[in-house]
C-alpha cells in the first residue's frame, strides 16, 4: 500500500494505492477526521492533522493506535511533505516500530 499527495494550484488530493496484477491502482484517501473544513493538506497547513490521522488509520485499522502516533507522524512526515509526495505503508510501520 502506498499513499500519494498532489497539490495542483490550490487543490490538494491525497490518494491511497494498492498493487494489483494489472498495475497500481489509486483511489481517494478516506478522511477519518473532519477537523479541517477544507479537507486534507500538508506541509504544516490546516488539514495536516487530518491527513496524518487518515494515513495512520489506513495503515493500522485501529483508532487508538492512529491517535497515539498522529502528532509525532504529523511532525516527522506530514508537515515536511512538499507539493508532491509518496510514502508507503512499510515506511510508516518501520518508522513507528523505531519509536518503541
Amino acid at each position: 500500500m502506498k499513499f500519494k499527495g498532489i497539490r495542483i494550484r490550490n487543490y490538494n488530493m491525497a490518494l491511497c494505492g494498492e498493487q494489483y496484477p494489472e498495475g497500481f491502482y489509486y483511489h481517494r484517501l478516506f478522511n477519518f477526521s473532519t477537523r479541517s473544513p477544507d479537507g486534507f493538506d500538508w506541509g504544516g497547513e490546516d488539514g495536516s492533522d487530518d491527513l496524518a490521522l487518515s494515513i495512520l488509520r489506513q495503515v493500522y485499522k485501529s483508532k487508538n493506535k492512529a491517535d497515539s502516533l498522529k502528532d509525532e507522524f504529523q511532525k516527522e512526515f506530514v508537515n515536511k511533505f512538499e507539493n508532491e509526495w509518496t510514502i508507503s505503508k512499510a515506511e510508516v510501520k518501520e518508522w513507528a516500530s523505531a519509536l518503541v
